[in-house]
């Protein structure tokens, strides 16, 4: 059927069905038809302005209590404005005009999608997004769907739209397309504007529209809605979510209505309502745990989970002072502490409560991965720290490590620590030695690789000094452990080679190994730092790491003793050599089908192997560099051997590479 037949047919028809609704039906073939075509076809602007008036005459006419789906009506409305060329402006002039508000209400889901797609086209200039703000009966429509809609796909498009609309003002859409997301990104400077633009003014200075959000979300006082329990707290959570994205905005953090805001025992804006006041923590054990979440987020910067959606990001400011104002808050307010306490003191926790000491941990651990000065400048809570960390790895039975039941949440809490703080003071024992290597747990592994590579790069501008002493650290760590673990590396490499009946735990040493080979650790000095000492620990200098680990010296291919400064070192010089190569050396056998037992472990050796070849070759072309003279020679004979099981791929052709094992005897 052809375009312009097609339209005559659905103009035609969607007169007749206007002119009385409840006799004439809607013809789904044909609709569904047409919304196809013009999908794959487009159509022309003269077709889509005369369609877009008779569909917005036609659908307020229908209703869903008598079988009048308006749902693939509001299909075509939304291909028909889908093209970017389609404007804000161009919906304006639709006759009979837009009814936004009604629209928006709950429950209308087709429709709402409509409105909210036509929402959005307004926020791509500051100019249509102040005609938005000017109708203070839309803006509270859109902020009761966002907050009461039972869709939630429905009210995370609200939530995009609403954040798209408050920063419309940064947007700069060029020929008629609209900006990407990244436009609306907020940088410091947007953070301490005083001109936020009109629909943030109509959001916090309307005091229907402010109180709006304070009466649905708080869970005392007037409720417009009549809302159950559990409405309340799917709203009380949706404004958890806004206040992430917009945690360090003037209009959120400072006080807007203040007589409006002490009604909710409220002193300093939205913020506060929402993460001290709005909660009944006590009666709401699902929320209790949301905001715990929400703390967790809040104090590393995190935004709310949702792949489909750019949130803005932090990731091109140059300083701290987002993450310091936010742990700030907490610790004004008391949260911080109450929050690490119900951590570290068991006599808090309610033992029939796993969860919420799950939740607490969770926060803890995003606390020292972003606030590691902070956590090293007192010492108090630093013991404190290690002697719970101690007794709860101390109650763990052999039994319990063998059969996976390890104390997950104070592992990851110990792989998050400053690795820093994990070096022993004098006279004291590191507390990862009380981490087995043996017998298995996927855990155990994991949490040692984590600490021997040494800190990851994090999302937001690192201490530079607590970062290097850390990479510095987690070589000590590495020596200190292997000095009493001399069968570490056997255990690791029997670990990984126990796929077939436990694939989580050679999966785990494999990534072990990858760990160490990136490990990029720091140099220690040669006289001792004091600068290290903040967390009560003192950083060896090289000699007196020697001194501590005789036993975790390697051996050069000319017999010289020394320690090794890299992982990747580490790796290939012996004897860790002469346990690890003969493993990755060895053949493939798996079967190159997703569902046999090794092919998951297959796969990531393969990938292992790749990434060892891709070091190899930067350590064994740089012959002035610290391997020279000392395992450069094992490493080319090692690198060669790789790269020959390399070619069988990692299913490999079952063919024994020989040979070069032997070339390593010493």
């Amino acid at each position: 059927m052809a375009s312009h037949t097609s339209v005559s047919d659905i103009v035609s028809h969607l007169q007749k069905v206007a002119e009385d609704p409840s006799k004439i039906p809607l013809d789904v073939k044909l609709l569904q038809r047409f919304r196809d075509e013009i999908t794959l076809k487009g159509i022309d602007n003269q077709s889509r302005t005369r369609l877009l008036s008779q569909l917005s005459t036609l659908i307020p006419k229908l209703d869903p209590r008598l079988g009048q789906d308006p749902t693939l009506l509001a299909q075509i409305v939304e291909e028909l404005i889908q093209p970017s060329s389609f404007t804000f402006s161009d919906a304006q002039s639709i006759e009979p005009r837009v009814d936004y508000v009604a629209g928006l209400q709950p429950g209308a889901t087709p429709i709402n999608r409509v409105v909210l797609k036509l929402l959005e086209k307004a926020s791509y200039s500051a100019g249509d997004a102040g005609i938005v703000a000017g109708h203070p009966d839309l803006v509270r429509a859109l902020i009761t769907l966002w907050l009461c809609a039972e869709d939630a796909t429905i009210a995370q498009k609200c939530l995009y739209v609403l954040v798209k609309l408050l920063n419309a003002r940064f947007a700069t859409p060029e020929e008629g397309r609209p900006p990407p997301m990244e436009a609306y990104r907020p940088g410091p400077s947007y953070a301490s504007s005083l001109d936020q633009g009109l629909m943030w003014r109509r959001l916090v200075n309307d005091k229907d529209v402010y109180g709006l959000i304070f009466a649905i979300c708080s869970p005392k006082g007037k409720d417009p809605f009549h809302m159950t329990e559990r409405q309340k707290t799917t709203a009380q959570g949706r404004l958890l979510d806004f206040l992430l994205i917009y945690a360090d905005h003037p209009m959120v953090c400072h006080s807007q209505i203040a007589q409006l805001e002490s009604e909710y025992n409220t002193v300093n804006g939205l913020l506060e309502f929402g993460a001290l006041h709005m909660v009944d923590a006590e009666n709401d054990m699902l929320m209790h745990m949301t905001l715990i979440f929400f703390y967790t987020k809040y104090v590393q910067a995190e935004f709310p989970d949702e792949d489909s959606i750019v949130w803005p990001s932090y990731s091109d400011i140059g300083d701290r002072s987002y993450l310091d104002s936010r742990l700030s808050f907490l610790e004004s307010h008391g949260v911080h502490q109450h929050n690490v306490q119900h951590y570290l003191s068991p006599s808090l926790r309610d033992p029939s409560d796993s969860f919420l000491h799950a939740a607490y941990s969770k926060y803890f651990a995003a606390y020292l991965r972003s606030h590691q000065r902070h956590f090293l400048g007192d010492k108090a809570v630093i013991q404190q720290t290690l002697s719970h960390l101690s007794s709860s790895l101390g109650a763990v039975s052999s039994h319990q490590w063998g059969n996976n039941r390890a104390p997950a949440d104070d592992l990851h809490i110990i792989s998050s620590l400053p690795t820093l703080a994990l070096v022993p003071v004098a006279g004291s024992s590191a507390i990862i030695l009380e981490i087995p290597h043996k017998p298995f747990n996927s855990h155990a592994i994991n949490t040692l690789s984590t600490i021997f590579h040494g800190p990851l790069q994090p999302p937001y501008p690192p201490d530079r000094a607590i970062y290097d002493n850390d990479y510095a650290a987690a070589r000590v760590l590495y020596y200190l452990y292997y000095h009493e673990h001399q069968n570490l590396w056997r255990n690791v490499v029997q670990a990984a080679t126990s796929g077939v009946v436990l694939e989580e735990i050679a999966l785990a040493a494999i990534r072990f190994i990858r760990s160490l080979a990136s490990a990029e650790w720091r140099p220690l000095s040669s006289t001792r730092d004091a600068s290290t000492n903040s967390s009560g620990s003192l950083l060896p200098t090289e000699d007196e790491l020697i001194c501590k680990c005789p036993t975790a010296l390697a051996t050069s291919s000319n017999g010289r003793r020394y320690m090794p400064a890299t992982g990747l070192q580490v790796l290939f010089a012996s004897p860790v050599i002469e346990i690890v190569l003969p493993y990755l050396c060895s053949p493939p056998t798996a079967k190159s089908n997703p569902t046999h037992t090794g092919y998951n472990i297959a796969v990531a050796k393969h990938d292992l192997l790749l990434y060892l070849d891709s070091l190899l070759q930067k350590l064994v072309g740089d012959s002035t560099g610290p391997a020279a003279g000392q395992n450069l020679e094992m490493a080319r004979v090692a690198h060669e051997a790789i790269r020959r099981v390399i070619r069988m791929g990692p299913f490999g052709s079952g063919v024994q590479p020989g040979g070069e094992i032997a070339t390593l005897e010493m």
